[in-house]
């Protein structure tokens, strides 16, 4: 019966000094969270790329969605088309930009 209560004193003694080791870790996380500064984003002017040709659906939406986004974003949105090859082209521009 004695082993047992040493037994669970150990273990709990374990357990603090793992909480211990967390909030130390965690307070230091959160001192270094205040020397980060982050900058004001976007800095310039907004591209949505849209990998089909002006006029249609998707033109038009993305049109719709740049005007919702503008005064939420603080920024221009340019609308940028790319047709050609069933989007590809527009996708190889984003991936290469």
């Amino acid at each position: 019966m004695g082993g047992a209560g040493l037994l669970k004193t150990r273990e709990a003694m374990r357990t603090i000094q793992v909480l211990n080791l967390f909030l130390v870790v965690v307070m230091y996380g959160l001192t270094g969270a205040g020397a980060a500064h982050a900058q004001a984003w976007p800095s310039k002017p907004v591209r949505l790329v849209v990998p089909f040709p002006p006029g249609g659906g998707t033109d038009v939406l993305a049109r719709m969605l740049g005007e919702r986004l503008r005064p939420v974003l603080n920024q221009t949105i340019v609308i940028d088309n790319r047709p050609g090859a069933t989007g590809n082209i527009g996708n190889d521009h984003v991936a290469k930009t």
